[in-house]
């Protein structure tokens, strides 16, 4: 698990999504929703787990799941702040205690949200991996 690598796809990702959403708002003529926003998260955690499966070529513990959780929490947060804080120098009305509550309490569900996302995708996908390979076993051997 490489904290570059992880960084570089997730803000890889979330740049692509960005620019397909608005696309599609584009085309569309309304808000396609924020539902789309998670899809990096889960992309970035699948593309770990799929880099942890062929190294290992296991599925990954419970210790080391909620390890990646944490390193992606902590990504996630530094990410986050850095984007917060340029949005700051933007738009002087985010500098307010009010706004800055609100982010803070939203920051926090936020970032519960990427632990267990990225926690729960790091491990399924390695699980995936290994059922695809037994079932191509299974065919190879019939």
């Amino acid at each position: 698990m490489k904290v570059l690598r992880y960084t570089g796809i997730l803000i890889g990702l979330t740049v692509v999504v960005g620019i397909l959403l608005w696309i599609l708002e584009a085309f569309l003529g309304s808000s396609v929703g924020m539902a789309a926003s998670v899809a990096p998260l889960i992309g970035a955690a699948a593309f770990e787990g799929e880099f942890f499966y062929k190294k290992e070529r296991r599925i990954p513990e419970k210790s080391e799941k909620r390890a990646f959780a944490r390193m992606a929490t902590l990504v996630n947060l530094v990410v986050g702040a850095i984007g917060y804080v340029a949005l700051m120098t933007v738009l002087p009305e985010l500098r307010t205690s009010t706004a800055m509550i609100a982010t803070a309490v939203a920051s926090v569900i936020l970032l519960l949200l990427v632990y267990f996302v990225s926690g729960f995708f790091f491990g399924q996908v390695a699980k995936n991996k290994i059922k695809v390979e037994e079932k191509k076993r299974a065919k190879a051997a019939a």
